[in-house]
């Protein structure tokens, strides 16, 4: 072949190849050594080129020129493909050497760019090497990372460079002294010095959890997923315990639990006061034995008939009294668990009374004692510490309802942990708004029921990286789709591996399902969510979802293809997914800050809400707004009342009576500014509604325990 031959063949090869997305096709081939499927392949050029528009269509040419060729397991790279490949990316090597930007994924999981400085502080602060020696170790940490091949580096990574190196060096010395134990050294007696934990177990548990979450996110998850948290696209709860514990239970049958304990008392009418009391420490006791087996709250359905089966036959007096000390054993137990809210919630559901079981009057009698037994100082003082009362008002229209037990409520409604709902076509939801006691054919009700977990979707992140592309938003939406499905499989194989390694589970278990065999019910609920929906609906339509329909349209549109996937894999896998709404905690806390100010937000966390509070739509328009929302996310709501400064309590009833008539199936009330410690505690002022009760333990609980006990 004569020269000019030869130079018209090469660029036509360059120019075929030269286009970006062909490029990247070639690399990820390279890279993976393997067939790749089709959806696989696209998937992974979503992610790395931000484009997937006409595929096919690239593949085709690569093809056509022997680049690349597809068999019965997918596409792979040609000899030919693979020797230009090779000598390209020798050649962007070359070039790129002294322009490498490299990337650090810190121990919190957030980015930062590389700086030389930073190491070299850190083998002088950690291992007391002589300022000059850490420069030419740093510099030469610097070289070897550079010259490497991974998209970006971890913290443990460097570690290990900087261990080779000084092992090669022999400096045997410097590299004990930065040894990890899970923290390094230097960290341990960091956290030890500064004297922010109140005893030893909570030190133990802090290095536990950092252990733990670092076993999880490098061994337990494959990398692809773990970097779905770590790069902030989706967000994981409990990342310490999330391998050993599901989220939470409901258990519908108490008696059933009573079993657990032999020297349980059996309820009949020849029990006494002190024999009552006994019943409910023991109670307690065996709630904070399955407690220690869940990250979250458990849920007591239909409290209130157990309550009345109990007390009906007491005088007013001795059934305040036995209240108020069910009451003080709750807040023990949510004190002692010293996690920050309440981690008991009671279900007052009023099925048993349409079915005539119980006499109406008796009813509104107990919970009116409760009422009275919530309104003493040491529990009004300390809201987020007594359990969540779920309250079925479906008989608002009754004038019993009305004038003994709503206007009682009112009277607190800032002074309790109080949910709303209807029971009518909804089911109580537990304290992270997820339903797990609705019915699927498959599950009867009885069934004490436990949700396996609740992952979130970074709704923001989305909307930056799709850029204000519709088609794009979706398709990054779909993906992190499929991969919470592959989330949830692989929590539910390690709860099976992990949990039922526990001898005392495996005894609780058996009682709890009602099995043969120990271990997790076939049934166990996974919840979906989100956050940021308003946040990533103002980025990507440049205007709130509640002031134009262009945007509400397009959140419907996110919402409804989440729905959509889920009962898809419902229907076609047998699965017992649900769609919650977000709640309060940390996961909504920025971390992703190097892109968080590209976001318009004066707040330093996402929002939970579907209308946001600074909305200008009155009530009625909020509540027809909602209502959509909430057919769509049918796996648990809550529509959040802002209290006026001055309250009323007909406008109160009014409000209630209108969401009841048309269909909002959990509501609370809050307000604008709530403190509900005295600036003594602490100067931080915090909402606690049941949407809003994450109280951190650090700074209330510790001054809680002295003040209380």
């Amino acid at each position: 072949m004569n020269t000019k031959d030869s130079s018209s063949n090469l660029e036509k090869h360059l120019q075929i190849i030269g286009k970006n997305i062909r490029f990247g096709i070639l690399k990820i081939l390279y890279e993976i050594r393997s067939p790749i499927p089709f959806m696989a392949l696209k998937r992974r050029i979503l992610e790395e080129k931000g484009d997937s528009s006409k595929i096919s269509y690239h593949l085709n040419i690569l093809k056509e020129n022997n680049f690349i060729l597809l068999g019965d397991e997918g596409y792979f790279l040609t000899k030919l493909g693979r020797r230009i490949l090779e000598k390209l990316l020798d050649i962007g090597d070359i070039i790129n050497e002294e322009k490498r930007i490299l990337q650090i994924r810190t121990s919190n999981y957030t980015f930062e760019l590389f700086d030389i400085n930073k190491i070299i502080e850190y083998l002088i602060r950690e291992s007391e090497m002589p300022e000059k020696l850490a420069r030419t170790i740093a510099n030469e940490v610097k070289l070897k990372l550079s010259n490497s091949k991974v998209n970006y580096l971890t913290t443990p990574l460097i570690r290990e460079y900087l261990n080779g190196i000084l092992i090669e060096k022999g400096f045997e010395e410097y590299r004990h002294k930065l040894t990890r134990l899970g923290l390094p050294p230097f960290e341990v007696e960091s956290l030890l010095r500064n004297q922010q934990f109140s005893n030893p177990e909570e030190f133990l548990k802090k290095m536990g959890s950092e252990v733990s979450e670092q076993y999880l996110l490098l061994n337990l998850l494959p990398r692809e997923l773990a970097d779905l948290y770590l790069s902030g696209q989706i967000s994981l709860l409990h990342l310490d315990s999330w391998a050993l514990r599901p989220l939470s239970i409901s258990i519908s049958n108490i008696e059933n639990i009573n079993n657990i304990d032999k020297n349980f008392l059996k309820i009949d009418e020849t029990l006494e006061k002190t024999q009552i009391k006994s019943y409910f420490s023991n109670l307690v006791s065996i709630l904070t034995d399955i407690k220690k087996f869940f990250n979250e709250d458990i849920l007591l359905y239909r409290f209130n008939e157990i309550l009345l089966s109990i007390l009906s036959r007491f005088n007013q007096k001795d059934t305040k009294n036995l209240l108020l000390f069910l009451l003080e054993q709750f807040f023990k137990l949510n004190l002692n668990l010293n996690i920050g809210k309440s981690q008991i919630s009671l279900d007052f559901s009023h099925d048993f009374l349409r079915k005539r079981e119980f006499d109406p009057s008796l009813i509104i009698e107990l919970e009116n004692d409760l009422i009275e037994s919530i309104k003493i100082d040491r529990y009004q003082n300390f809201v987020h510490l007594n359990p969540l009362i779920l309250y079925d008002c479906s008989d608002i229209n009754s004038q019993n309802f009305k004038e003994s037990v709503l206007t009682r409520f009112f009277n607190i409604i800032d002074k309790s942990n109080l949910l709303f709902y209807r029971n009518r076509g909804s089911n109580p939801i537990n304290n992270i708004l997820t339903s797990i006691t609705q019915n699927f054919d498959s599950i009867p009700n009885s069934f004490n029921k436990i949700l396996l977990d609740k992952i979130f979707i970074n709704l923001p992140k989305i909307a930056l990286e799709s850029k204000q592309n519709d088609q794009h938003f979706l398709e990054l939406l779909d993906l992190n789709i499929t991969a919470i499905f592959e989330i949830f499989k692989i929590k539910q194989d390690l709860i099976k591996k992990y949990l039922n390694s526990f001898h005392h589970w495996q005894s609780l278990s058996r009682i709890l399902f009602n099995k043969k065999d120990f271990g997790l019910p076939d049934h166990a609920f996974k919840a979906f969510s989100f956050f940021g929906l308003n946040e990533s609906i103002l980025y990507h339509c440049n205007i709130e979802l509640d002031r134009i329909d262009q945007s509400q349209e397009f959140a419907k549109k996110i919402l409804i293809r989440i729905n959509n996937r889920i009962n898809e894999m419902n229907n076609e896998q047998n699965e017992y997914f649900i769609f919650s709404q977000p709640h309060v905690d940390n996961y909504l806390m920025n971390r992703w800050n190097l892109e968080f100010d590209k976001i318009s937000h004066k707040y330093d966390s996402f929002s939970t809400e579907f209308i946001r509070f600074e909305s200008k739509l009155n009530f009625e328009k909020k509540v027809s707004l909602f209502k959509i929302f909430q057919k769509i996310v049918d796996g648990g709501t809550l529509f959040n009342i802002l209290l006026p400064d001055s309250k009323n309590i007909e406008d109160f009833y009014e409000k209630v009576k209108y969401l009841i008539k048309y269909g909002i199936h959990y509501f609370c009330f809050s307000s604008k500014q709530l403190n509900y410690y005295n600036e003594s505690i602490d100067k931080k002022c915090i909402l606690i509604r049941p949407d809003t009760q994450y109280i951190d333990s650090e700074f209330l609980n510790k001054k809680i325990i002295n003040r209380f006990l």
